[in-house]
């Protein structure tokens, strides 16, 4: 069984390599194995690219959201880089979209587009003192 699936998704990483030839292959491998219409999934990240999740749009609202809501803090046990989110320092005046931007730009900075490597996201729900949502 382990290896139909594992030729499945060989097949699959073809298939988009074929239709997204300038694509990082390790991220038509990311969608290969985490979507069963992974072709599909791909032109909508891609659409998400050009638009909403546009890198200077990511950006702006990373400057938007208060310091270190999301940032890089390390590397976790299993080696992989963790993506640190701080929900005492969430301020509700600011848009909800402008979080969810700044976390992809925070996965963004973690890893390239060309790597497999995962990250770590971890939650600190603990209030800080003069924090937004404490």
């Amino acid at each position: 069984m382990a290896d139909a699936s594992a030729a499945s998704g060989e097949r699959c990483l073809a298939e988009l390599a074929a239709r997204f030839p300038d694509a990082p292959r390790a991220e038509l491998r990311r969608f290969a194995t985490a979507f069963p219409n992974a072709a599909e999934a791909y032109e909508q990240h891609l659409a998400w690219l050009r638009g909403a999740g546009a890198p200077e749009r990511r950006m702006a609202a990373a400057r938007a959201v208060p310091p270190k809501f999301a940032r890089l803090a390390g590397r976790a046990r299993d080696g992989t880089r963790i993506v640190l989110l701080q929900g005492g320092r969430y301020d509700s005046a600011i848009d909800a979209e402008d979080y969810v931007l700044a976390c992809a730009e925070a996965v963004e900075a973690a890893v390239s587009r060309d790597d497999d490597e995962r990250v770590t996201v971890l939650i600190d729900a603990r209030p800080g003192e003069g924090w937004p949502n404490p």
